[in-house]
């Protein structure tokens, strides 16, 4: 990876952390008026930049393993995940492959509490139908997303 990847690596970390801090605060008490926050965006915009940054990496990599539960995400998560071939294959590479393509493509919707990311559906299909389907805590996606530029950075 390249210094321009890393960076945009770590500042998609500091943009995980800050989310949390800013949206904790309604809008009112930050003396702005009649304005929207825009933190989900924010987030969703990181992750997908994230994961479209390292889509070869993913692909190529053989080191990544496959113990989804290791980054966060628990089978009762995703009801279903197919490779190209259309066959179950829950492991990293294919969830970020039908992430990348759910954020692409804007096959994706959040439940919010109180202005608060709660949970976050994700769906991806090809010409053969529905081939991705997960709907997971938005902490826990965000420990995934947290765990995935670990990786990123750890790997030459």
């Amino acid at each position: 990876m390249n210094g321009t990847d890393i960076e945009l690596i770590r500042r998609t970390q500091c943009i995980l952390n800050q989310y949390d801090k800013y949206v904790r605060v309604p809008i009112r008490k930050k003396n702005i008026r009649d304005e929207k926050s825009y933190s989900h965006t924010l987030f969703i915009n990181a992750c997908l930049s994230l994961l479209i940054l390292l889509q070869n990496r993913l692909d190529k990599d053989q080191t990544i393993g496959n113990a989804t539960e290791d980054w966060g995400i628990q089978d009762k998560d995703i009801t279903l995940c197919c490779n190209t071939a259309g066959e179950e294959e829950k492991t990293i590479r294919e969830i970020c492959r039908h992430l990348r393509n759910s954020l692409s493509h804007s096959r994706f919707s959040f439940d919010e509490k109180e202005s608060v990311l709660s949970m976050l559906h994700f769906k991806d299909k090809n010409d053969r139908g529905l081939n991705f389907d997960m709907s997971i805590s938005f902490k826990k996606f965000k420990g995934f997303v947290e765990e995935l530029c670990k990786w990123a950075l750890s790997v030459e």
